[in-house]
């Protein structure tokens, strides 16, 4: 149904393929990155009591005072609110899918090694075609450009394969 609503508002709206296609490919990010965000929360969440997770590494950043020396209680993963646990999760998938990775959001325990490990790979290959397609577009937007490079590489064959003269073909 949603390839059909797709389809209707594509050819009734006179947008630029090229901008079209760079809507899906964000939409695309962000839908993956949510949900390599939401299954990342799971990771933390369902993990047993004594394990320590990522959730228990972010509940000491949000409720720890840093600028003391005394050392920071063990804070159960169940006191971060819904909408921090989201922000730190779309922070990290978004970060990993990307390939920044600034590493303050990681693996705790092996079974996340595993899991992230698994996600970066993921990450990687829809970076890779997002990239790769979005490459694509960009290099055919400029139309008059394009086919000002193919007529001067016509005529560069057509002078070269007539055996023009040298100082004539560089005029």
């Amino acid at each position: 149904k949603a390839s059909r609503i797709y389809a209707t508002y594509e050819s009734s709206i006179s947008i630029s393929y090229a901008y079209i296609s760079l809507i899906k490919y964000t939409i695309l990010l962000t839908l993956v990155g949510h949900w390599m965000a939401c299954m990342w929360i799971m990771t933390g969440r369902f993990q047993p009591r004594k394990s320590y997770t990522w959730l228990d590494s972010l509940a000491e950043t949000y409720y720890c005072d840093q600028s003391d020396d005394n050392p920071c209680p063990l804070v159960a993963r169940d006191a971060l609110t819904p909408s921090n646990m989201y922000a730190a999760a779309i922070y990290w998938s978004i970060t990993t899918i990307t390939s920044v990775g600034y590493g303050d959001i990681s693996p705790r325990n092996g079974d996340e090694m595993l899991i992230c490990t698994f996600y970066i790979m993921l990450g990687s290959c829809i970076w890779a075609y997002i990239i790769g397609n979005v490459c694509g577009i960009m290099s055919t937007l400029d139309v008059e450009g394009i086919e000002h490079n193919q007529t001067m590489d016509a005529l560069n064959v057509f002078v070269h394969d007539r055996g023009f003269d040298q100082t004539l073909c560089r005029r």
